[in-house]
Order: structure tokens, then C-alpha cells, then sequence
């Protein structure tokens, strides 16, 4: 029987902001930037003709696919979404130079979240968690706002995601050749973001993200299932430490924008004790950092963030 808690969190367990990125610059463009060696090698995109339906595990694992699951449930739900996964697109990183964070002093706040989020203390304290993924619509918003999946942040801070941003600042669409004010970002909070110029993110997109964490390196899968386009990074995340797994929407604004609702769907994790296992399936919590934007309701494997405005 799972449970939720909605509570007010402190600023040492906070889960983190999205990372907003104000001042991108091409990967390894500037030799003075502490992180320029942060990036790994990428792997390179499959032949036109491949079908990850089809395909072996090991040429999934080749060209950065999702493992192919044996749950059977799960399997489906794999199937369902991997056939959008069509036309592979070479990442095009940009890495940022200035962040927000989350700020506080009486109403001043800068960012919000809102979510859901498993974590080991709460699962009898011998999970950890490795993997995260999640499906949802990008919605149109008039503020910068973010949809993402994430492993750590609730004990040392330092958390492992990715997702999708809307309604980027023109500077930054400008300085990062984004084709849209939407994009995919990846991050190893509060060390590295990268905004992903491709696959072009779009708003009312479908998007599903997958994040793994591998130690030092990790990887992750991004699809835009309206456009059937994907892409697979791989970078650096050192500082993770397997306590939890997140599913997360953040404005950029206070007070949050009223951008309706977007449904989360086959948000799945695994953990290294007992493997995959529905969001639902394990005792999770509800937060709220403030009471304009909240989780809707949770049910099997599927659940609604909103932001009432």
C-alpha cells in the first residue's frame, strides 16, 4: 500500500531547481571554463535501417537505447514508446556559465517546484536508485518552466536529471542556436547543464526522457515522440549518491504561471535491490516548496502536474 506526504521542505534537502541556463556557449569552446573536460565521448548514431524493436541488447546498448525490460508490463510500455524512436539525431551541446538556483527571503522566490519523488529512507533505506524515466506533453507556458526526471538531490544535494524547458529567454535561444524557445536539457546539478539543441523540442511535444547513472559517467535518452526524433548523451556525474528518484515540474517565475496541466505517464524507476518497479509501486512523497504549484493526483503508473496560477 503506498502512501503521500505533502510537507514544506528545508533549504539541506530540497529538491533542486532546473537549472536555468542564461549564458550558453558551445561545448569545449572555452578553454577557461572549469567543466570544458566534463563531457565524455558520445557514442554514434546507428544506421538509418535500425529498429530498436528488433534489435539485440547489445546494439541497443550500442547506440544508447533504454535496456529492453522482462517485465513483461514493463515491456509493453517499452514497445509502446520505442517505436517512435525513428531518426536519430547528433547531440548539439551547449553548456552554461551562470545558474539559478532556488532563493529564498519571505515571498522572494526566484523558482518553485512541484512533484513527486521515491526515496530509500522511506523504502526501508536499502534502495538505490539507478535509473528514472517518464513520458509527458511540454506544454505552452508564457514563463520559463521545466518537466524533468531525476535521481538524487534529497540527502547531499547533488542530483542527476534531464528534461525538457519552455519558453526559453531570447538570449539564450540566440547564444545556444536553439531552433525554439523549447529544449531538452541534461544535468549533473549544481556542477554541469547542458541544453541539447537537438532533437527541437517544440511545445505541445511529447517528450520521454530516460536517465541511467553509471558513477562517474551516466547517460541519457531523449525522444520527441511527435517528431519520431531521439538523441543519446552521455555525461558526467560523479557526485550522485542512489538515494532517490524524482519526477518533477518547475517554473521559473513567482508567481508560477498558470500553464494548465501535463500529464506524466509510465514513470518507471529501478534500484539496485529489487529492480524496476512502478512509480506507485513504493512509498513515495508529494511536494509542494509552495502552494502554486502542486502535484494533481497520483494513480498507477501515471500522474498530473499542474500549476493553477
Amino acid at each position: 500500500m503506498w502512501s503521500k506526504r505533502s510537507k514544506l521542505l528545508s533549504v539541506s534537502i530540497l529538491i533542486v531547481s532546473l537549472i536555468l541556463c542564461l549564458n550558453a556557449i558551445p561545448v569545449n569552446a572555452d578553454s577557461n571554463q572549469s567543466n570544458v573536460n566534463a563531457f565524455p565521448a558520445q557514442k554514434p548514431g546507428p544506421p538509418v535501417s535500425f529498429n530498436p524493436l528488433t534489435a539485440s541488447a547489445a546494439e541497443l546498448s550500442e547506440y544508447g537505447f533504454p535496456a529492453r525490460p522482462s517485465d513483461p508490463t514493463e515491456l509493453q510500455e517499452w514497445d509502446n514508446v520505442m517505436q517512435y524512436a525513428k531518426h536519430y539525431v547528433e547531440p548539439v551541446q551547449y553548456q552554461s556559465k551562470m545558474s539559478w538556483g532556488l532563493k529564498q527571503g519571505g515571498n522572494n522566490y526566484y523558482s518553485d517546484q512541484a512533484g513527486y519523488a521515491v526515496l530509500s529512507s522511506d523504502n526501508g533505506g536499502h534502495l538505490t536508485f539507478n535509473e528514472v524515466y517518464g513520458q509527458w506533453t511540454q506544454n505552452q507556458s508564457s514563463a520559463c518552466v521545466g518537466y524533468w526526471v531525476g535521481l538524487g538531490g534529497m540527502d547531499n544535494g547533488y542530483l542527476v536529471q534531464a528534461g525538457g524547458a519552455s519558453d526559453l529567454p531570447q538570449s539564450v535561444v540566440i547564444q545556444a542556436k536553439l531552433s525554439s524557445n523549447y529544449a531538452f536539457f541534461v544535468e549533473d546539478w549544481p556542477k554541469l547543464c547542458i541544453y541539447e539543441a537537438t532533437p527541437v523540442v517544440q511545445a505541445g511535444n511529447v517528450l520521454y526522457v530516460n536517465v541511467v547513472y553509471n558513477g562517474a559517467n551516466s547517460e541519457a535518452f531523449l525522444l520527441n515522440e511527435s517528431t519520431n526524433t531521439y538523441t543519446w548523451v552521455n555525461f558526467s556525474t560523479p557526485y550522485y549518491n542512489g538515494d532517490s528518484a524524482e519526477y518533477m515540474f518547475e517554473p521559473k517565475q513567482y508567481p508560477p504561471p498558470n500553464i494548465g496541466s501535463s500529464n506524466f505517464s509510465e514513470c518507471w524507476l529501478d534500484n539496485a535491490s529489487s529492480g524496476f518497479g512502478l512509480f506507485t509501486d513504493y512509498t513515495y512523497e508529494q511536494y509542494d516548496i509552495m502552494n502554486e504549484a502542486y502535484p494533481g493526483s497520483a494513480s498507477n503508473a501515471s500522474f498530473t502536474l499542474y500549476c493553477p496560477g
